[in-house]
């Protein structure tokens, strides 16, 4: 897998005086983690209910702050972890290779899965490893639980 070059990933003030901006006007990363629409929709929903608090009287301020506060929460992990993702190098094909041959059959990739685990907290970055343990949480793991050291 690779990112593309020349990405200009950035996080703007997403509002000002009578003007909100989404999506990729407002945060914008590499397309490589392919997450960039759902991203986009989860702001989009956010946005709408800000939107709809100042259409019922609410501070523009303070509503789209809070938009602000929560888009900022929830997407700046992931963008920290996409930049993470840009910036390692390509995986050499001979690597490639035998991640093949342990995923091609469902015994060889039921016991690289197995193994998996020894390997996983040194695996990742350490920027990234919050995000790896909130996504861990949302498939079932229990929240504090490191992956075990041991397969």
């Amino acid at each position: 897998m690779q990112g593309c070059r020349g990405i200009a990933n950035h996080f703007r003030q997403p509002y000002g005086p009578g003007w909100a901006l989404t999506g990729d006007a407002g945060y914008l990363k590499d397309p490589s983690t392919g997450s960039g629409i759902g991203d986009a929709l989860n702001q989009s929903f956010w946005l709408a209910e800000a939107l709809d608090a100042t259409l019922r009287g609410a501070d523009w301020e303070a509503s789209l702050g809070e938009f602000k506060r929560r888009r900022d929460e929830t997407m700046l992990p992931f963008y920290h972890a996409t930049l993470q993702f840009t910036q390692q190098r390509d995986t050499p094909g001979a690597d490639l290779a035998w991640l093949r041959a342990a995923l091609c059959a469902p015994p060889f990739a039921q016991m690289f899965a197995n193994g998996l685990p020894a390997v996983l907290p040194g695996a990742f970055p350490k920027p990234v490893r919050p995000t790896i343990a909130r996504l861990a949480q949302a498939f079932g793991a229990a929240p504090g639980v490191e992956p075990p050291l041991s397969a």
